[in-house]
This record gives structure tokens, sequence and C-alpha cells, in this order.
């Protein structure tokens, strides 16, 4: 009984899929373009964990690949064919056309023809079992349920042609069965290693689309000039240093260097890439994602009217209005707090993967026993900062109107992340620790970009010099406006922390080097 239940789970998820697809083209017969885009792309979503449930559970069949085509071409065929159907009867036709007027929209089912072709090359060409040789049918029902919804009131005034519209579904049938080599976001598991490419792709996708939303607005041009055009009287009137520890902090706190994250991922690389590409494409990625965000939100708080400077809050204020002001926003809103979810819970285990490996080596537990333990300490250890908000508000450790939240931000962004960052430095540039050239030796192992010898003076001299000179202007700009006697007491603190972490690196990469050397 169990196994019959198991080897139709995937079926199921079929099943839904032809369900949703069914629901989209009555949608599409109804000219709901918006309504039959939401179930095209909940197919789409039924598509995706059908055959990874099916390779998950070993539950393959026959039947299962005749039922996924069938339900394929009725979501991702003969709906975009009806949305396009629906499109042509309400098009401006010109008085030359008028005779063909009750015609043209049939030629809208040449989409399910190919699609049904498609379907058929890909069930027997042994090429696509880890890519795509022309257009996937799901990616083509895609762009005509977002075509449509989205440009609308383009496509029905006089300034498009219906024979536009129909060289486009000649052109796009034709890209279904074309001998072209396409990208193929096809997920055997749902693990990051084989499917990171995947996952980008369609992380910027959702972002690009997003931004493009945000620029097309009437207040775009004031946003983007705040957001991208320096203001260099303000920045002069906040201070360049403090401009600059902003940014430093910024760098040390996005990319976790101080805390070990990028060092214990770092641990988990195999060998056949050197660190340095890596490193490069992570700072590549982030720069490019932080950008678009910037497109995204900025120019849409100028558009309701809505502070830069709001904080956290602009993810639940600003997004929620831009995804309800573009069309299909009710889809992309989903797609993104999904994935905005997944990047959250990355983040957390890039913090918690620390932890665990320290706590199963130091106390050689398994990890199951290491992270159950670990949650169970990090669960009571968080209680006096969400406690701080309210039964424990009374507590303010950094002076009147703080919290313990900003004490254990002081602890973190002002503290560990410089010095951290220090104790990084020193251990891999000096003789003492593991030495600059062992350093580069492990660096560039594998193919990829290399690190350059010429680098060693920036990194033992130049680098550490940085990271003192921002830990001890957080510490300045932290306490400088107390009283004398409290400015003096704290700097003097940060310079013992200073001198301890520097004095705990240069001594524990020794005892390191004598133990490798005995």
């Amino acid at each position: 009984m169990t196994n019959v239940i198991k080897n139709n789970i995937p079926n199921t998820v079929t099943c839904l899929n032809l369900f949703s697809g069914c629901i989209a083209c009555v949608m599409a017969f109804e000219a709901k373009y918006e309504l039959a885009l939401l179930f095209i792309v909940l197919s789409s979503i039924f598509d995706f964990f059908d055959g990874l449930l099916a390779r998950a559970l070993n539950a393959h069949s026959i039947i299962g690949k005749d039922l996924d085509s069938l339900a394929d071409d009725v979501s991702f065929g003969v709906a975009p064919s009806l949305i396009v159907f629906s499109l042509f009867k309400e098009m401006y036709y010109p008085a030359t056309m008028e005779f063909i007027a009750p015609y043209l929209p049939y030629a809208a089912f040449l989409i399910s023809v190919f699609s049904a072709l498609r379907l058929a090359k890909f069930n027997n060409d042994t090429r696509q079992t880890s890519s795509f040789v022309g257009l996937p049918v799901p990616a083509n029902a895609l762009f005509w349920g977002s075509l449509v919804a989205g440009a609308h009131d383009l496509l029905v005034s006089e300034t498009c042609h219906p024979v536009y519209l129909f060289i486009l579904v000649c052109l796009f049938s034709w890209l279904l069965v074309s001998e072209i080599p396409m990208f193929s976001l096809k997920f055997k598991n749902l693990s990051w290693k084989d499917n990171k490419i995947s996952f980008i792709f369609l992380i910027i996708c959702i972002l690009i689309v997003l931004a493009v939303n945000s620029v097309m607005r009437d207040t775009t041009g004031e946003g983007l000039r705040f957001y991208l055009i320096p203001d260099i009287e303000r920045a002069g009137q906040k201070g360049w240093g403090n401009v600059i520890f902003a940014a430093m902090t910024h760098a040390f706190f996005t990319l976790s260097v101080g805390m070990g994250s990028m060092s214990i991922f770092g641990s988990y690389l195999e060998k056949d890439h050197k660190i340095t590409g890596e490193a490069l494409n992570v700072v590549i990625l982030d720069t490019l994602i932080a950008i678009i965000a910037g497109i995204i939100i900025i120019p849409s708080c100028f558009a309701y009217g809505i502070q830069p400077d709001a904080g956290p809050s602009l993810l639940f204020i600003t997004l929620p209005n831009v995804f309800r002001h573009m069309p299909g926003g009710r889809v992309w809103e989903t797609l993104f707090f999904i994935f905005m979810t997944f990047a959250a819970l990355s983040t957390v285990i890039a913090v918690f993967e620390n932890i665990i490996a320290i706590t199963m080596e130091i106390w050689n537990i398994e990890r199951k026993r290491a992270v159950k333990t670990n949650m169970v300490m990090l669960m009571l250890l968080s209680m006096p900062a969400v406690l701080g908000y309210n039964l424990l508000s009374g507590i303010q450790p950094m002076g009147a109107g703080t919290t313990i939240m900003d004490l254990e931000d002081f602890l973190v962004s002002y503290n560990i992340l410089p010095l951290g960052g220090l104790v990084f430095v020193l251990f891999c540039t000096k003789k003492n620790g593991w030495g600059f050239e062992n350093f580069r030796k492990e660096v560039n192992t594998g193919v990829g970009f290399a690190l350059p010898g010429w680098i060693r003076g920036y990194m033992s001299y130049v680098l550490p010099l940085i990271i003192i000179l921002v830990y001890l202007k957080g510490y300045y700009d932290m306490f400088s406006s107390r009283e004398p006697a409290v400015f003096l007491f704290w700097m003097l603190v940060a310079v013992a922390f200073l001198l301890l972490v520097i004095s705990f690196s240069l001594r524990a990469g020794k005892r390191a080097g004598q133990k490798k050397q005995a």
C-alpha cells in the first residue's frame, strides 16, 4: 500500500498541473489574462515538482511520462494559445484587414501544435537529459502570459498591428522545434551546489522584472538621481570618515568576513577552482544584486512618498506597493517573497554553520547532535534581544533609549566584524601564522584567476591599517558625544581589545606553526 501511494505522488502533482492548466484556459477565454498567467505559473510549479518528486521517490513510470506530456500541452500549449486567441479578437484591425479579422485569431493555435511537436521531440531526444534543444514549452507559455498581461493596453492599441503579433507567433512556434541549444532550469534536487546557476538566474530575472517596472514611473528620474549621483555636499556634512566607515561596516556585515562565514564555506570548497576567482564572483554578484535592489526600491520610495532611509520596513512597505501597481503583481510578489525566504534561510545557515562546525570539532559530536544543541542554546540566548523591546525594555545598556539589541549590534558591528577580519588578515600574512606564501599557494590551487604576488604589501600592511582605523573610528563616533571621562574610558577599552586580538592572533599563529613543524 505504501509503495502504491509513493508511486502515485508524482502523478498526483502532474494532475494538479493539468487542473491548473484547464483553469488557465478558462481564464484566457474570458480575457482574464492576469489570472490566466497566475494559473500557468502554478502549472509550472507543479511541473517542476512532479519530476523532482519522481526522482526523489524513484517513482518513474511510462504512464507518468505520457501524463506529464499531456498536462504540459494543455497548460503550456493550449492555455497560451487561448490567451493569444483572445488577444487577437481584441486587437485593432485597420480597414484593409477587416476581412481577415474573423480568421486570424485561429493562427494562435500554432502555439499548441508546435508545443505538442516540441514535447514529442523531447520525449524521444536523448540529447535533452541535462539541457534543452529548442525553446521549452513552459518558458514559451510564461512568455506569452507575461506579455499579454503586462502589455495588454499597448497590444490592443492602434499602434500595434495584428501582423506583428502573427509574426511573433510564427517565430516562437519555430523556436519550439528549432535545433538551438537552450538554457536548462532542470533541477535534480534543491541543493545550492548542483543548481546554483539556475537559482542565480531565476533570482536575477525576478529582480530585473521588478527593476524595469520600478523605473517606468513618473518619479523615476528623481529617485535614480538620489540613488546614483553622489551628494558631495551631504557627504562633507556627515564627514567623509563617517561615510567610509559606514561603507566598510556594510562590507564586513554583508560578506560576514569577520564572523567567519566566508571562511567556513571556503573550507568546504573543492580544489578544482582558485579561491580568488570564486571571491570575485561573490563580489560581482553581491554588487550587481545590490545595485538592482536599489533601482527597485529607491525610485519606488519617491513614487509612494516613503523615506529611502526607512530601513528594513522598505522590504515590507515599498515592494508590496510596487507589486500592487504592476501587471501580474500577485504572481511576481509571491515569487519574490519565496526567493526572499530562501535568501533569509541561506543567511541564517551561513551564520549558524560556523557555530555548528566549531561545536562538532570541540566536542567531537555528530552534526545532528550539534544542530539540536545549538538550536536550544541559540533560542535561549536570543530571548534577551526579543524581550528587550517589551519586558526588558527598562534595560538600556548603551544609554537612554537603547535596547539589548543595540548592545548586541555594537558587539557584532563595532567589534567582532572588524577585529575578526583583522585576525584573518594577520594569520594569512604573517610568518608566525599561516604565512603569505602558504596562503597564496592554497588560494591558487585549481583553475581560474590567481592571486597576484604584488598584493602581499597591501594585505600585510595597508589592509590591517585600514581595518584598525575603521575599528577605532567606530568607537570614536559612538562615544565622542559622551562626557570626556566616558569617552576616554571606551577608547582605552577599544585599544585594549585591539592589542589583545593582535597578541592572540600572533601567538595562536606561532603555536600552530610550531605544531606543524613538530
